[in-house]
């Protein structure tokens, strides 16, 4: 055999071999491709998880506020106070239908500062699972949710209106525009002389008109008052808002809360060291369309010292603002505002005063 021979058949061979490997070859086949799809039953902004059924919407804002502030005490001027903070928000809401009806599962993070040297730490401000009327998890508390936060207003500085977040476990059952809920939670944690749970009872009735509301809550620790420390205290809230009245596009609410001499921990908002000695508060708020884009608001509130206080007496608030929305997404907001605050001494009589400039954009 020459060389000639040789190469043809070594050839040949390679060929062959080749032509046998290509047939036993793996070809990988693209798997096709599931696009997102809009999920319509909870309304706008849903989508389907791929490859379930169920539902998620992302929502939240980007905000940055300025306040400039301005308080006497006793008739002397302290120096002038401003501040320039920021938040950002996200939250995920997650349903799903079961044979126990919806299940929603909502997560909130945010984070903010008022340092602009250094990011601000992101904290999960919502955490909550509710089916069939139930909740369980840390979230804003019924007292403040049942009642709108100070009646749904768009006020910023919103009085004295106590603003509390809690574990919490509730039941509500709803019919025909009326709710009933019962529930307990703890908004204090593990500490040394916890008493927890508080527990709570509400009924609010909605109908086209707007709503109304009232809370009944028992504080298991309470506040140290004028009497000395207390084991216990009740307190409750009544709440209602009208809107759009006479078809004017304006709306109108109002609140009442009150614990008498108990000195529980629920009447308590923006009051600070004198927590202990409010008895009650009460505000209205009123609201609505200035324009297209325009909404104007005012709002006033005021609470007054248990009756065995012999150093606090009494506390008012006001704020008046508008909000515009030039766009969609984002709303530009100024609010002016005023404290007063009188005392047995006149030398602790505190009045604050200012103004707040907020844009917020939103999704």
């Amino acid at each position: 055999m020459n060389v000639k021979s040789i190469l043809l058949s070594s050839a040949a061979v390679l060929i062959a071999a080749s032509t046998a490997q290509a047939a036993d070859a793996i070809i990988v086949e693209p798997e096709p491709v599931e696009y997102m799809r809009i999920c319509d039953a909870y309304g706008n902004g849903f989508f389907f998880l791929p490859g379930t059924e169920t539902c998620m919407r992302l929502s939240g804002y980007v905000r940055s506020t300025y306040q400039h502030t301005t308080t006497t005490t006793g008739g002397i001027e302290d120096p002038d106070h401003a501040s320039w903070t920021y938040r950002g928000r996200l939250n995920i809401d997650v349903r799903n239908e079961t044979d126990w009806g919806t299940l929603r599962s909502q997560l909130r993070l945010q984070g903010g500062s008022a340092n602009g040297g250094a990011d601000a730490n992101v904290g999960l401000d919502r955490a909550l699972i509710s089916v069939s009327g139930f909740r369980l998890g840390y979230s804003f508390t019924y007292w403040e949710t049942a009642h709108g936060s100070a009646v749904d207003s768009p006020a910023i500085e919103d009085g004295m209106y106590d603003s509390d977040q809690a574990i919490f476990f509730d039941y509500t059952y709803a019919a025909g525009g009326f709710a009933l809920t019962a529930g307990v939670q703890d908004s204090n944690g593990t500490t040394a002389d916890s008493e927890a749970p508080d527990y709570y009872i509400g009924a609010k009735y909605t109908d086209s008109w707007g709503w109304v509301a009232a809370t009944y809550i028992y504080d298991q620790n309470g506040l140290v008052g004028p009497a000395g420390p207390a084991t216990g205290a009740g307190a409750w809230k009544v709440s209602t808002r009208f809107e759009n009245v006479g078809d004017s596009g304006w709306n109108f609410g109002a609140w009442y809360m009150s614990d008498g001499d108990d000195a529980s921990g629920y009447v308590t908002g923006g009051f600070g060291a004198t927590a202990a000695l409010v008895d009650y508060q009460w505000g209205v708020a009123l609201d609505g369309a200035l324009s297209e884009n325009l909404t104007g608001y005012i709002l006033y509130s005021a609470a007054e010292a248990v009756g065995s206080s012999t150093t606090y007496i009494d506390t008012t608030h006001l704020a008046v603002g508008v909000v515009w929305a030039p766009i969609s997404g984002l709303e530009l907001q100024f609010e002016y505002f005023a404290n007063e605050s009188d005392f047995v001494l006149a030398a602790s009589d505190t009045d604050t005063d200012g103004f707040i400039i907020r844009a917020v954009r939103s999704w």
